[in-house]
């Protein structure tokens, strides 16, 4: 009958409409999934820091191991070792970008906001030697999420290193995130970043996993060790440092080892 027809056209219309709907989220789910933990190669000028500074040495020193790399032609192999670890931010309303890098072809997911966690030196130094991408990996989608909650959520992982140069601590999230230059082109230089790289290569202490350990001995040594204009980051000045870094005082601080032995690991 008329009924029992309409009736099984409303069923096979609700079979039909789930399926396109399941389709469509799984769709999603794999883009999703695509999209986290895959190499994509990124334009190094849409990279954004989460710290206002670096230390300057240590990313010279950076950019002239890629110099060498590009001149034996081992810079993507190179880079594909560090691919460069960002967390998607908030989306503004510039269009989908296709771009290649090194001869690798890619999309911007339609949000040229990559937060890098890691790897600033890395980003810096290509910055300075004139490279125009970078692999990076996606370790977090966070673009559907409003601004607030996004600097929320990235404070509350640990991924920003709110200080200054100077070593001076910005407790107001919102005053941190106006003062994060656009571009890892524009990090301020914290001489004693450089000089917490340099201790650690000379033994000072072990390589930590912990967030920003590196920056929590320089902040630390600037209590240590006084850097001089003129003087720079000296053997003398590393001396000392190396010297207050085996004290128990240093004990606190992630990577202590304060034995004297000799960690020859690159920073």
């Amino acid at each position: 009958t008329f009924m029992q027809t309409k009736f099984y056209y409303r069923i096979i219309l609700a079979l039909v409409t789930g399926l396109v709907l399941s389709w469509c989220l799984s769709g999603a789910l794999r883009h999703q999934e695509e999209r986290m933990g895959d190499v994509t190669w990124v334009e190094v000028s849409l990279l954004r820091p989460t710290q206002l500074a670096l230390g300057q040495t240590a990313a010279h020193a950076k950019a002239e191991k890629i110099q060498k790399k590009v001149k034996k032609g081992k810079l993507q192999e190179y880079l594909l070792k560090k691919a460069i670890p960002v967390v998607l931010g908030p989306p503004n309303d510039v269009a989908p970008l296709s771009h290649k890098g090194l001869g690798t072809e890619s999309t911007v997911y339609g949000n040229p906001w990559w937060y890098i966690i890691d790897h600033h030196h890395l980003a810096h130094a290509l910055a300075l030697t004139g490279v125009s991408s970078a692999p990076c990996r996606v370790v977090k989608d966070m673009s559907h999420a409003s601004t607030h909650d996004f600097w929320r959520y990235m404070q509350e992982q640990n991924y920003i290193w709110p200080y200054t140069s100077n070593g001076t601590h910005i407790a107001d999230l919102d005053q941190f995130r106006r003062l994060l230059p656009t571009s890892v082109a524009d990090l301020q230089d914290d001489p004693y970043r450089s000089l917490a790289a340099l201790l650690r290569k000379e033994g000072g202490y072990e390589k930590d996993w912990t967030p920003f350990s590196e920056f929590r001995w320089a902040n630390w040594l600037r209590g240590q060790v006084q850097i001089g204009s003129e003087e720079g980051l000296s053997h003398h000045l590393v001396s000392l440092a190396l010297h207050h870094a085996r004290s128990s005082e240093a004990s606190h601080l992630p990577g202590f080892r304060g034995d004297g032995k000799q960690d020859m690991s690159q920073p």
